[in-house]
């Protein structure tokens, strides 16, 4: 299935638009700055297919932001139920693929019982996300800017997600010591800003679950000067309280999921892993080459109570914990 849907993707391609920022196989939004393919040719496919060939172009399944949105979508739909990126978080709260909360819906009377959401004729139906069957929309971003193609990582728990406003991609992987985590990276994470680090909070907390996150600082001296693995200026810094503590033992840093802060603690503790690489501009209006449809993309299941793995599914989340 998954791969008809990326020749598919392949072979099909928009009539372009004067929107210039849109790839010319997509249908721009002006209004709302976003561009959309619509996957109208009558195929479908469960959630987790349609998510992954909307990664592969180098986008998500798209999000619906506000009326004027909901309308051109459904303009726009030729009368195809199709899969959007709002997907049900642990705890009951709706969530964007690409990692937002839902605070916008147009849901129809009585139909939030499945997990996954589609739209049909300007209404917001859900279903298993498995089980369900539906054509897709997916939201590229309007620069043309995609997460390059990740190598292999072992004990991967995410693939690359973007986020256009820091314009960088990030992938967090299994728990490890501050050690192996540096050598899973061509690039690890450092962190410049309040800004990346809310983004940052919010997706590490929501992928890695009660999971504490290594991030790419340390203390190689053992005397109190901190630096970023990635050579760059220690110009920020996001500590708790009271930290960093115990100088010359505690010399590498996590993100505490606990308290939203740095914790310095033991290089051998054991904490999940975070690597970081600018998003790629793409130079001509082609699909992106950022996937195969090889395993890479293999189905994946929800982040959710029903005991599917959280380290199967690829998706960029918000701290579902926290809306």
């Amino acid at each position: 299935m998954f791969t008809s849907l990326l020749f598919l993707l392949s072979i099909f391609s928009l009539i372009s638009s004067t929107f210039a920022a849109c790839p010319n196989w997509t249908t721009p939004f002006t209004t709302s700055n976003k561009c959309y393919y619509f996957n109208s040719l009558g195929n479908s496919s469960d959630w987790y297919d349609a998510e992954a060939a909307c990664n592969c172009i180098g986008g998500h399944l798209a999000t619906i932001d506000n009326a004027f949105e909901n309308r051109f979508v459904y303009e726009n739909l030729r009368g195809n139920q199709s899969w959007v990126g709002a997907i049900q978080g642990t705890n009951g709260t709706w969530i964007w693929s690409e990692g937002r909360p839902v605070n916008y819906n147009s849901w129809t009377a009585g139909q939030q019982n499945g997990s996954c959401a589609y739209v049909n004729n300007g209404g917001w139906y859900s279903d298993d996300c498995q089980q369900g069957q539906y054509a897709f929309i997916c939201q590229i971003p309007n620069a043309g800017l995609y997460c390059p193609r990740p190598k292999f990582i072992v004990n991967t728990t995410n693939y690359w997600t973007y986020f256009d406003s820091v314009n960088a991609c990030y992938q967090i992987y299994d728990a490890t010591t501050f050690d192996a985590a540096s050598f899973q990276c061509d690039t690890y994470l450092s962190v410049h800003s309040a800004q990346e680090m809310t983004i940052l909070g919010d997706y590490a907390t929501s992928t890695s679950g009660s999971g504490d996150i290594w991030v790419g600082l340390f203390d190689p001296y053992q005397n109190g000067s901190w630096q970023w693995l990635d050579g760059s200026p220690v110009n920020f810094t996001y500590w708790d309280a009271g930290e960093p503590s115990l100088v010359g033992t505690n010399d590498c840093a996590i993100f505490s999921a606990q308290s939203y802060k740095w914790v310095s603690t033991p290089c051998v503790s054991q904490a999940m892993g975070i690597c970081k690489t600018p998003g790629k501009l793409q130079t001509d209006q082609s699909y992106p080459q950022v996937c195969d449809g090889s395993n890479s993309f293999s189905k994946r299941g929800k982040m959710n109570a029903d005991n599917r793995s959280k380290n199967q599914m690829k998706i960029s989340k918000d701290a579902r914990n926290r809306i």
